[in-house]
């Protein structure tokens, strides 16, 4: 039974009115039976005469001829709104002021979120569509509503070809039955899920992570899910590279055999090769150190000119790789026999540097022509560059072992004595300078403790044993000296240098050197008795002497120069005039020490000298150059203190000016005679 429709007179052909037109004119229970406005161009107006409404520019004619059940007032003018009131009949509603502007405001709102709502639904579908990951709708039973154009594109085909069939027939069916059970869970459940998909194992080898997110019908009732997928296989992929890579790496040990096996099997797990090998160039051959699948009667070895791999090598371009493909029709089947002879088709070469320098190529090989992204890439120049360590430690092993061949003629032949000793200070190796100079064989000596044997006075042991106590500690030593006893009696002087063996971070044993300095000792006390005779002989002089460097620093001083200058020795050894002297005093004394210096010859002159008291002397200093064996440069001076007599001499001359005078100025004659003058 259809329900009666209500007509309604709407007044007033604005924007307000045009709005109430479209809203009204589309429901099935409402009729518009007029529209009213006095200006026949207003939107509304000429909206009514489009969709065939009736107009009029008065109101009474509706009123009188049509069923009108309500007015709708949309003019905003309190008197139209009281004038309608007045001539409405019985059982009209008008409907003016607020309640109408609310209205039409209302159906404006609705306008503009239908727009919006229609904006919106267009580009969520441009998105949907133009979404480079697999979107699609399906029902509980597993039937495909919607498929975009990138799930289109992985099934096969179009878009509509897909629709209405389900996804046991489309999908694996291990894909289906996982997908569906995420369906029916989000269904269900009516909440969004996330699954992860993971591939057949004979099928296309792709991973998907999809997010299902349950859609209701338009009585709310949920029906349906949006599936949301994205393809995961690269990021799989990186992942399981990793896990190889970490795995290879972790294993790698002390052999470096089984470290490049380990090292192409990984590689070639990876890169799905058909074949890996590791190549180095001996000499003039081209050897294979490791190896994954190399066929069985592939040789082990070839001249370098023939191998590919000798243009990865001869590059040099550390983490670049070197790609041929369809090798069967390129130059290098011409050169490498194993090209032809087992059907390769592409290479990949990485170089491999020993300390930098490219000696060899890692190499994977396939049996076909295949794409290799930035990833993979990056997995071959890894493995690469774990053969260069490899090579690295290799090196340093065999450099290690002939350094140690090294040690040991450097230890037995050192012409100093060199002793190992344990963390309880016995004897465990020593070398032949050892033996020789002590008069005691190795057998004699290893097992024996340094404090027990003898070896030492009972004094220095004592001093030895403390040192490497504190070594065990952790301490630091210093060079110290010992009185070693020999076999035969014989007193001789060391001085040794002891230095921690560690393993592990732990102090193991204790490694000393001994220098015999029994000749410099007894140098060095000649030495002492020199300086000494030098000392007696200098101190002996009444005059002042010193004695500087070319920095015009005292090296010596006799005691009458210390006297001199009123100060001790030690406060003047190492200082300079310009230490002690008024800096005008200084001058001159560095000016004539400059002259002699530079010319090397002997310099005397009078001087002025203020000692430590402020009195002022006059001298006359000699100085004279004297050069050493070594070349050194060594002013010496003699200062002789001539004040008394520069007073005697300026009283005399002041006493002969004193008679000059009175001669000169007598009134008689002066002269004289001595005894012998007649």
């Amino acid at each position: 039974m259809n329900a009666r429709k209500t007509h309604i007179l709407i007044v007033g052909a604005g924007h307000g009115g045009a709005a109430l037109i479209e809203l009204f004119h589309e429901s099935p229970t409402i009729e518009i039976s007029g529209i009213v406005d006095i200006d026949r161009d207003a939107p509304g107006m000429k909206l009514a005469g489009e969709l065939g409404i009736p107009t009029s520019d008065e109101y009474l004619s509706f009123l009188k001829n049509s069923r009108i059940d309500e007015i709708v007032n949309v003019t905003g003018s309190e008197r139209v709104q009281q004038d309608l009131a007045a001539v409405s009949g019985h059982g009209v509603e008008v409907i003016g002021g607020h309640s109408a502007e609310l209205m039409w405001r209302l159906v404006e709102e609705r306008k503009r979120y239908e727009t919006a709502l229609r904006e919106s639904e267009k580009g969520y579908r441009t998105l949907v569509e133009g979404a480079n990951q697999p979107i699609f709708k399906v029902d509980t039973g597993g039937r495909v509503v919607f498929v975009n154009r990138y799930s289109a594109g992985i099934l096969g085909g179009g878009a509509d070809e897909f629709k209405g069939r389900t996804v046991w027939e489309l999908l694996p069916h291990e894909v289906a039955r996982t997908l569906m059970k995420g369906v029916n869970s989000a269904i269900s459940g009516g909440k969004k899920i996330q699954k992860h998909i993971e591939p057949p194992k004979d099928g296309d080898q792709r991973w998907y992570d999809v997010v299902i997110q349950p859609l209701s019908n338009e009585d709310g009732v949920v029906d349906t899910a949006l599936v949301i997928g994205m393809d995961v296989t690269e990021t799989k992929k990186t992942e399981k590279n990793l896990f190889i890579l970490n795995e290879t790496l972790l294993a790698l040990g002390q052999d470096f055999g089984e470290n490049l096996r380990l090292i192409t099997r990984a590689c070639a797990e990876i890169m799905g090769a058909e074949c890996v090998l590791y190549n180095r160039i001996d000499g003039e051959q081209m050897c294979t150190l490791g190896e994954w699948n190399r066929p069985a009667d592939m040789e082990l070895t070839g001249k370098v000119e023939d191998h590919i791999c000798c243009d990865v090598i001869g590059r040099g371009e550390k983490g670049k790789p070197f790609i041929v493909k369809d090798l069967q029709n390129s130059r290098y089947a011409g050169t490498d026999p194993n090209i032809r002879k087992y059907g390769f088709k592409m290479y990949l070469g990485y170089p491999v540097c020993r300390y930098d320098e490219c000696v060899g190529s890692l190499c994977v090989i396939y049996a076909r022509d295949v794409s290799l992204d930035e990833n993979e890439l990056k997995v071959v120049s890894i493995l690469a560059d774990a053969i260069s360590r490899e090579e690295d430690r290799d090196s340093a092993i065999q450099a290690l072992r002939e350094s140690e061949r090294d040690y040991r003629q450097l230890f037995d032949n050192a012409a100093d004595l060199i002793a190992v000793v344990d963390t309880k200070g016995n004897f465990i190796d020593l070398n032949k300078r050892f033996e020789e100079e002590s008069g005691y064989s190795k057998e004699e000596m290893l097992g024996r403790n340094i404090v027990t044997t003898g070896i030492m006075t009972g004094m220095t042991a004592a001093k030895a044993m403390k040192y490497l106590l504190d070594l065990l500690r952790g301490r630091e030593i210093p060079i110290f000296e010992v009185d070693g006893v020999r076999k035969d009696g014989g007193i001789v002087n060391y001085e040794i240098r002891a230095v921690p063996l560690r393993k592990d971070g732990r102090v193991v044993a204790v490694q000393a050197i001994l220098r015999n300095i029994s000749d410099r000792k007894k140098a060095e006390a000649e030495v002492r008795e020199a300086k000494d005779y030098l000392d007696k002989i200098i101190n002996s002089i009444a005059d002042p002497i010193f004695v500087k460097d070319t920095d015009h620093k005292w090296m010596l001083l006799n005691d009458a120069y210390c006297q001199f200058m009123g100060y001790k020795r030690e406060e003047l050894i190492g200082k300079s005039e310009y230490d002690f002297f008024p800096k005008e005093e200084a001058d001159i004394f560095w000016e004539k020490d400059n002259a002699v210096f530079y010319t090397g010859r002997e310099n005397i002159n009078e001087e002025k000298f203020t000692d430590a008291s402020g009195k002022t002397h006059t001298i006359i200093t000699k100085k004279t150059l004297y050069v050493d064996n070594a070349g050194e440069r060594i002013l010496v001076g003699i200062i002789r203190d001539i004040t008394e007599r520069k007073k005697f001499e300026e009283e005399l001359q002041r006493q002969r000016e004193l008679l000059d005078n009175i001669i000169s100025t007598a009134p008689y004659y002066v002269f004289w005679k001595n005894a012998e003058s007649v």
